[in-house]
């Protein structure tokens, strides 16, 4: 699932976690077993929470996209790549 792992916060505590990454900022809230009346309404509810996130965000334009800076990026400027001739 997009987003959602399961996780054991403490020795014989788990949950479900949602985490992911919007322009820079990470977006994430747990899900406990215990809280929610057991594992199949943690992640049900943990599925309803990351949807409702991802529908009030904007998708990154096809711009925005390319102009993310990669980490194999060795030129400094995104789009921009070497090339050398053999």
């Amino acid at each position: 699932m997009y987003a959602i792992s399961r996780i054991e916060a403490k020795p014989g505590i788990w949950c479900w976690a949602v985490a992911f990454r919007e322009r820079g900022k990470t977006r994430y809230k747990s899900f406990y077993d215990t809280k929610c009346g057991g594992s199949r309404k943690a992640r049900a509810a943990a599925i309803a929470w990351r949807d409702a996130q991802l529908t009030q965000r904007l998708p990154l334009t096809y711009r925005e996209f390319h102009q993310l800076r990669r980490s194999n990026n060795r030129s400094g400027a995104p789009g921009v790549i070497f090339l050398t001739q053999v």
